[in-house]
């Protein structure tokens, strides 16, 4: 079963998808019009964090934990999809 969520991404720390013990993988694509920076808890920057810039997704396959996204400016729209066991 897949889930897909709308998430915006602000300036200051948002999660982007919680933690789930029942996830099989998931996918965030940057639809935004600029980079996303993204990492696993609430203390990522645009230091820190993954870079996904405009249009580009992140894979994640057998893990559970929290994503949290950070926008280098503005604020910016990810699509998250979530495959559950």
């Amino acid at each position: 079963m897949a889930e897909v969520t709308k998430v915006t991404v602000d300036v200051t720390p948002t999660q982007i998808i919680p933690a789930n013990g029942m996830r099989k993988s998931m996918m965030i694509r940057n639809n935004g019009t600029a980079s996303i920076f993204v990492g696993k808890d609430n203390q990522v920057t645009i230091v820190t964090g993954l870079e996904l810039p405009q249009g580009v997704q992140l894979n994640v396959d057998a893990d559970t934990a929290a994503y949290w996204g950070i926008a280098a400016v503005g604020t910016q729209a990810c699509d998250v999809v979530e495959v559950l066991l």
